[in-house]
């Protein structure tokens, strides 16, 4: 009978080899990710690692990223895992699977990438900017195509819930209701996947209080209760803006190709849209093929995404910096303060000036 131990220790005599093979552009890390006991097990055996089981974390400091990961075991059938990280190069997790050991997990994760704004401008420049998405995989060893990769400079926070279809359908016949409908939607559907990116600043989801009870080992009911309303929000959102009836899955290829010019446009916030010939050129892709993956995988045009991240950006600056409007909007390429103002209403429904009255 083959062990989850022996299958890691052939994992790593097979790919010890490919660990930090560089590709595409990105360094590429392996992990077995047949459950999430296998990917906390595979990690401590890789080299670079420091691990304590008594505080259930896994702390790395590679020529790749500096990282920190605290996970817990909840219950039969529920595991999370919470984690901070620093890219020091273009990173890719690849995901390995082993045909002899089960797969039963479904995993969703919430991913917040914080970057500083690169700028000469010594007000604007290294600003705090944040991107944040939602994906929710089925377990399913086609997953090993799904790269999950992040860029050189960002700081990432990641929560993970993994649960089985066991423990899931259990939770919704105690939810019930139009959230329970939707995933048990999902699950009986042929989608292997969903992924949303959380546009909407003004309903973000609160992850501190999961955060900490991971970070501080609180017990597993509190840990439980604040997995149950992580679920139930990604859940409820998804219902709310359709996301599983507009959504299309996209071939590995391409959503690299989408996460790189979503990296192209988040470079070029304090500039003009930069063009779709010039943005389809970088990637190496037709621009009508770039239009259609953009719209299937973020839900917005290229346009309409430069546009609301720079809305975001600009709320980030009045919070953060004393300007005066009417200079927010010249630094964004605003031919007037009334442009600015009317452009920032329409994303937010509230005029600019109203930012630092909230504050």
């Amino acid at each position: 009978m083959i062990t989850m131990t022996s299958s890691i220790k052939q994992w790593l005599k097979n790919f010890r080899k490919y660990l930090f093979y560089y590709r595409n552009g990105f360094f590429e890390l392996p992990y077995l990710a047949n459950s999430p006991q296998t990917m906390i097990e595979s990690l401590h055996s890789m080299p670079f690692i420091k691990s304590n089981n008594e505080e259930r974390s896994i702390i790395s400091n590679t020529p790749f990223l500096k990282g920190d990961l605290r996970y817990y075991d909840v219950e039969d059938g529920l595991f999370v895992h919470a984690s901070v990280m620093d890219f020091k190069a273009n990173v890719n997790f690849k995901l390995i699977y082993d045909k002899d050991l089960p797969v039963e997990h479904y995993y969703l994760t919430l991913h917040i990438n914080q970057l500083s704004l690169k700028s000469k401008d010594p007000i604007i420049g290294g600003l705090p900017w944040t991107d944040r998405s939602w994906t929710l995989f089925k377990p399913d060893i086609s997953n090993a195509k799904h790269d999950v990769c992040h860029f050189k400079g960002a700081h990432g926070v990641f929560i993970t819930v993994y649960f089985t279809e066991k423990w899931l359908l259990k939770y919704l016949d105690k939810v019930s209701g139009p959230i329970a409908k939707e995933l048990k939607s999902f699950i009986n559907s042929d989608r292997k996947y969903i992924m949303w990116p959380e546009v909407d600043d003004s309903d973000f989801f609160d992850y501190a209080p999961l955060w900490k009870a991971i970070n501080q080992g609180e017990t597993p009911s509190t840990i439980k209760q604040h997995t149950e309303t992580f679920i139930s929000f990604f859940a409820d959102k998804v219902l709310q803006e359709k996301v599983s009836e507009n959504h299309l899955e996209l071939n590995n290829n391409d959503r690299i190709k989408v996460m790189k010019v979503s990296k192209i446009l988040a470079d070029n916030l304090l500039n003009e849209f930069p063009g779709i010939e010039s943005l389809a050129q970088e990637v190496s892709i037709s621009e009508t093929k770039l239009k259609s993956i953009f719209k299937q995988l973020t839900g917005q045009t290229l346009y309409q995404y430069h546009l609301s991240k720079q809305m975001q950006l600009a709320k980030t600056i009045l919070e953060n910096e004393n300007l005066p409007i009417a200079e927010v909007g010249t630094r964004l390429y605003y031919a007037s303060p009334s442009k600015f103002t009317e452009a920032f209403k329409k994303h937010f429904g509230y005029l600019p000036s109203e930012v630092r009255n909230k504050m």
